[in-house]
C-alpha cells in the first residue's frame, strides 16, 4: 500500500522532489489507513491510503494564505463539491494536483456505488470540504462557530465511518 500510495502521489505531482517524498512518507499514512480500516483489503485498502496520502497535503494547502482568505477558500471548495455531486467539467484538467488527485480518489471511491451512496458521500465529503471555508472565516475573526465545531465538521460523528463503509462495501 505504502509504495503505491506514493507512486500514486508522484503521478499526481503531489510531491515532486525526494523530500517531499520523504516528507510525505514519514507519517505513515498507510498504517493509518489501517488503524482506520483494519478490515480493509485490497483495492479498498488502497483506496483508502490515498485518501489518507492526499488529506494531509490538502489540509497544509490551507495552512498559508488560501486558508486565511474565505473568498480563495471558497473558490478552491466550491467546483471540488460540484464535482464530489458529479456536475460534469466542475474540475477542469489544468486544475492544480491536488484537485486533480481529488477527482481521481471520487472517480475511484463512487465506483459500484449506488446513487444514495453517491450521494451520501457526496455529502460527507461537501461538509469536510466547507470546513476549510468556516476555519478561513474563524481566522478572519468570524466566530459564530468555534474550531471544536470545525473539527466536528470535518471528523463528523458518523462521517468518516459512513464514507469508510462506502469506499470499502
Amino acid at each position: 500500500m505504502r509504495r503505491r500510495s506514493l507512486e500514486w502521489a508522484r503521478a499526481f505531482e503531489l510531491v515532486t522532489s525526494p523530500e517531499e517524498v520523504r516528507r510525505l512518507d514519514a507519517p505513515r499514512f498507510d498504517r493509518l489507513a489501517g488503524y482506520a480500516h483494519p478490515d480493509a483489503r485490497g483495492i479498498g485498502a488502497q483506496l483508502v491510503s490515498d485518501w489518507m496520502f492526499w488529506s494531509f497535503p490538502f489540509d497544509d494547502w490551507f495552512d498559508g494564505p488560501l486558508g486565511e482568505d474565505p473568498a480563495s477558500a471558497r473558490t478552491v471548495v466550491d467546483p471540488m463539491v460540484r464535482f464530489a455531486y458529479g456536475e460534469p467539467g466542475a474540475l477542469p484538467l489544468q486544475s492544480p494536483p491536488l484537485l486533480r488527485a481529488f477527482a481521481d480518489l471520487c472517480g475511484r471511491s463512487g465506483m459500484g456505488m449506488s446513487p444514495t451512496w453517491k450521494n451520501r458521500f457526496a455529502e460527507d465529503v461537501s461538509t469536510y470540504l466547507f470546513s476549510y471555508c468556516l476555519e478561513a472565516r474563524m481566522r478572519r475573526g468570524d466566530r459564530d462557530r468555534d474550531a471544536e465545531h470545525v473539527t466536528e465538521d470535518r471528523t463528523g460523528r458518523d462521517t468518516g465511518r459512513r464514507a469508510g463503509h462506502a469506499l470499502l462495501r
